[in-house]
């Protein structure tokens, strides 16, 4: 009994159809899983921003009200500096601009 050339012909479309079938589904669900991602990181990243904005607000609220009592201090006792609070004071400003630039990395 031999198979003729049309049937081996027809398997092997029906073979290639459906290997075409499942790899269209699959690239579909690839494309699917990639635009989910896309979405999840942007929040991620919208999230963070907005917590880091948050921290540099509340950074420079501190800050004001920090100055304001050392100006305070320095008139009160009449001090032109007071060293350790200058070294804070810089080392402040350094890390609120490292925020500002972790910030603008996720913007």
């Amino acid at each position: 009994m031999t198979i003729s050339n049309d049937v081996v012909e027809m398997t092997k479309d029906i073979v290639h159809l459906c290997k075409e079938k499942e790899y269209n589904r699959l690239a579909d669900l690839i494309h699917e899983s990639y635009v989910e991602l896309v979405k999840v990181e942007a929040e991620s990243r919208r999230m963070k921003s907005s917590i880091i904005i948050k921290g540099i607000q509340i950074l420079d609220l501190e800050m004001y009200k920090l100055k304001i009592e050392y100006d305070r201090l320095k008139r009160q006792f009449n001090i032109t500096e007071i060293s350790a609070l200058d070294c804070y004071i810089k080392e402040i400003k350094a890390y609120r601009r490292k925020l500002v630039i972790e910030k603008n990395n996720f913007s």
